[in-house]
């Protein structure tokens, strides 16, 4: 053959639509060279600060779990969604929810910050700023293995505090000291995904316009093959002309801009619905997602909206109430999960549409829930970390709707063989989609376990 497959793709000239479209004419290339691949996994990681107490964790039907109650797994009929996560009870069977992972970061913060997904370094305290990541972070270790073809590497997006508008960075890191930057706002997120539909109103032309350059191109490689490739060839356009016609139910059209308003409920929809285009269409296999991530006393969003008809609502807003009470707490609490647990619901839902591959993405996709601040708004001794499981039915995670408790494990005092570490699930969670990863970060983030969990 005269050209070869990567020549022909970088002459395609897509431009600005290029990350839309190329993961597109990528697939269809191979396809048309006789090449077959497996469907990468994709993984996204959602954080909400201010705590994820155990009674909005979920109900044991037999006894309620104490704060260090040992090794116990619930099985499916053995416990039930409170109304914080009623939302995800559709995809319960595909769930499996970790409680009091270990892992040392400091006593008494505000949240995990970058150490919580480095599973290593200290965790924001009482400065609105944080601390500086000492490692390198699960999402951005998975993104460099799994990103490696796509047009990004990862897609990380976040809300933050109504009123200041601030961007605040305290989840994701590339590196030691290499903080990643990440969109607050939803008409940024838009203009980094899809520069060519922000750029032009006509966007339904423009792609237009765009797959037709598609098509002249592999027309004029056409007339330079002959025989078996020119028939696989032929392939790749017919795929093209079916795919041209699926567009305007389309898994790959880029959503409508989002509108002007501010404030997490607006946004935070409009940016999981760019995320979930973003999976479907090959953009990327990994998404990261901060509300509100870091000191809470300082980047809580204020809720407007879900606050009409509670105790908030001469407040005009509910936010993180940490030092509230326990009780105005805990049921500020449930009203904030029980808004983010319903969007995420919309997102599975968005994901369980077909992706490149032809099959429902959610299948080759794990949605980690979870909060940066631990059990509370304080985290104590940073032992009792936890995390809302879901994963595609192509994910190879032990799921079932099993809930799995374990022991806190105390660094001054002696192991204690019931407890898991925080980098031990993320080295199940990267071993799931396709990444041997055997340990992860420095001596399990002195939580004195690593390596995957024999649990998952």
């Amino acid at each position: 053959m005269t050209l070869s497959r990567r020549r022909f793709l970088s002459s395609l000239g897509l431009g600005a639509s290029a990350p839309l479209l190329l993961p597109l004419a990528a697939q269809l290339s191979a396809t048309a060279w006789g090449q077959t691949a497996a469907t990468p996994k994709n993984v996204v990681f959602l954080s909400m600060s201010g705590g994820l107490p155990d009674l909005q964790l979920g109900w044991p039907s037999r006894r309620p779990l104490g704060m260090n109650d040992g090794r116990r797994a619930l099985s499916f009929n053995e416990w039930d969604y409170h109304p914080a996560l009623a939302a995800l009870s559709p995809w319960r069977a595909q769930t499996v929810i970790l409680r009091n992972l270990s892992l040392s970061l400091g006593a008494m913060q505000h949240s995990g910050g970058y150490g919580l997904l480095a599973a290593q370094g200290r965790g924001d305290g009482e400065t609105a700023v944080g601390n500086t990541p000492v490692g390198q972070t699960i999402d951005q270790l998975l993104a460099d293995r799994l990103g490696v073809d796509s047009p990004f590497r990862s897609v990380v997006f976040g809300v933050d505090q109504d009123q200041r508008k601030v961007m605040h960075e305290s989840l994701f890191a590339r590196a030691a000291g290499q903080p990643l930057s990440h969109p607050v706002r939803a008409s940024r997120l838009f203009e980094a995904l899809f520069p060519a539909a922000a750029a032009n109103s006509e966007r339904l032309v423009s792609d237009r316009r765009v797959l037709a350059r598609v098509s002249a191109d592999v027309n004029r490689l056409r007339a330079r093959l002959a025989g078996a490739e020119r028939g696989q060839l032929d392939g790749y356009l017919e795929s093209l002309e079916a795919f041209d016609k699926r567009r305007s139910g389309a898994a790959c059209l880029a959503p409508n801009a989002p509108s002007a308003e501010r404030g997490a409920v607006k946004e935070l929809p409009a940016m999981l619905d760019m995320a979930a285009v973003a999976l479907r269409c090959g953009m990327t296999h990994v998404v990261g997602c901060s509300v509100g991530g870091g000191n809470s006393h300082f980047h809580f969003p204020g809720l407007v909206g879900p606050h009409v008809g509670t105790r908030f609502e001469e407040q005009g807003f509910v936010g993180e109430h940490g030092h509230d009470g326990a009780e105005k707490y805990s049921e500020g609490r449930t009203i904030a999960w029980r808004w983010l647990s319903t969007e995420v619901a919309q997102f599975l839902r968005a994901l369980e549409a077909p992706g490149l591959s032809g099959r429902p993405v959610l299948d080759d996709t794990v949605v980690v829930l979870f909060s940066d601040s631990a059990h509370d708004h304080h985290n104590l001794e940073n032992s009792n970390w936890r995390f809302v499981v879901i994963a595609g039915k192509n994910v190879p995670l032990r799921t079932g709707g099993r809930l799995e408790s374990f022991a806190w494990d105390v660094g001054w005092e002696p192991l204690n063989p019931q407890s898991r570490s925080v980098a031990s699930f993320y080295c199940s969670l990267a071993r799931a989609v396709g990444v041997e990863l055997p340990a992860f970060a420095a001596g399990g983030g002195g939580a004195r376990t690593n390596g995957p969990l024999a649990e998952l």
